[in-house]
């Protein structure tokens, strides 16, 4: 799904930008180009980088952190829909 409407960056992109070091969302803009224009997706990317924790990732996992933790409850308490989740 797309996170930065102006700009064409997919969730999983940043998720990608976070875990090879971006660690802010001025470096998640400066990576791939996201929150850089409108700011509408400002709060999902600071969102990401929250959860996320930044950098570390291995290869199997675009999302360090918490991520995977945070789906898992989620997809278990059968929530699918984004404003669910919160």
């Amino acid at each position: 799904m797309l996170l930065c409407l102006c700009h064409g960056v997919s969730e999983r992109e940043v998720e990608r930008v976070i875990a090879e070091g971006a660690d802010s969302v001025e470096a998640v803009g400066g990576r791939c180009g996201a929150g850089t224009s409108c700011g509408a997706c400002l709060g999902e990317i600071a969102d990401k980088v929250a959860a996320c924790g930044g950098g570390g990732a291995d290869g199997d996992n675009p999302c360090p952190g918490r991520c995977g933790d945070s789906l898992v409850s989620v997809r278990s308490a059968g929530r699918t829909r984004r404003r669910e989740a919160a």
